[in-house]
C-alpha cells in the first residue's frame, strides 16, 4: 500500500499532506518529462474552457488505463503522484498536469479572470464545482475494483461543462461491460487521438502511447 491509512484519511477528507515523505518511486513525474503542458503558472496559454477539457481527458485516459494490466501501474503511479499534493490550492513545478489542471480550475473566481485574461473565465468558475472530495477518492482508489463508478465520470463530465464530442464518446465507450478487442483498440486510438490533435504536450501523453502501441490488450475491468 502506497500511502497510510491516516495519510488515506487525510488525503480524502481534503487535508494537507505536509511533513509527509512521498515514497520515491512517486518521484517519476519529476524526473520524466521535458513534455509538459503547463511548465510554469504563467505559461498558461488555454482558455478556461480548454483547461476542464484536458482535465476531463487525462480522467478519461487514466480510467480506461486502469481498466488494463498493462495500463494499471501506470495508471496507480499517475493517479498517487497527482494525489501526492492533494489540496490543489497552489500551482506546483513538480505537480503532475492533472494536479496543476485541477488547481486552475478550482481557483477562487476573484484569482481567475487574471490568471486567464478573461472576464468570461471568471463567470465560468463561478458556474463551476469540481467535486474536489470524490475526485480525490477516485484517485486514491483507481486501482480498486469500487472506482468503477461510471456516474463519476458523468458527473465530472457535467461539472465541467464538457462539450467535445470525442470526449463524452469516449467516456460512452467505457460504459462497455464486456469490451471486445477492437471496442479496446477503438477506445485506444480516440484517446491516442485527442491527446495528439489537443494537448500534444501533456505529461501523461508519452507513457500513454507507449502503454496503448502493444498489441493486444489484456482488460482486466
Amino acid at each position: 500500500m502506497i500511502f497510510s491509512d491516516m495519510q488515506r484519511a487525510l488525503m480524502e477528507g481534503g487535508h494537507s499532506l505536509e511533513g509527509y515523505t512521498i515514497p520515491k518511486h512517486l518521484q517519476f513525474i519529476r524526473e520524466l518529462k521535458e513534455a509538459r503542458l503547463i511548465k510554469t503558472k504563467n505559461d498558461l496559454k488555454f482558455s478556461y474552457s480548454e483547461v476542464c477539457e484536458h482535465l476531463y481527458l487525462i480522467i478519461l485516459a487514466l480510467d480506461f488505463l486502469s481498466r488494463l494490466k498493462q495500463g494499471k501501474p501506470l495508471a496507480k503511479k499517475y493517479a498517487a503522484a497527482t494525489a501526492s499534493y492533494i489540496n490543489y490550492t497552489e500551482f506546483k513545478v513538480n505537480g503532475t498536469d492533472l494536479y496543476n489542471l485541477v488547481y486552475f480550475v478550482t481557483e477562487k473566481p476573484e484569482f481567475i479572470e487574471k490568471i486567464f485574461g478573461s472576464a468570461d473565465a471568471k463567470k465560468l468558475r463561478e458556474k463551476t464545482q469540481l467535486p474536489q472530495m470524490e475526485l480525490n477518492r477516485w484517485l486514491l482508489k483507481i486501482d480498486k475494483d469500487e472506482s468503477r463508478d461510471m456516474y463519476f465520470l458523468m458527473r465530472l463530465e457535467q461539472a465541467l461543462n464538457v462539450t467535445s464530442t470525442e470526449s463524452r464518446d469516449i467516456r460512452r465507450m467505457l460504459s462497455f461491460k464486456t469490451p471486445t478487442q477492437q471496442d479496446l483498440h477503438l477506445i485506444s486510438a480516440r484517446l491516442l487521438n485527442a491527446f495528439r490533435q489537443k494537448t500534444p504536450l501533456l505529461d501523461l501523453r508519452q507513457d500513454l502511447e507507449q502503454v496503448l502501441s502493444g498489441g493486444k490488450y489484456t482488460y482486466i475491468g
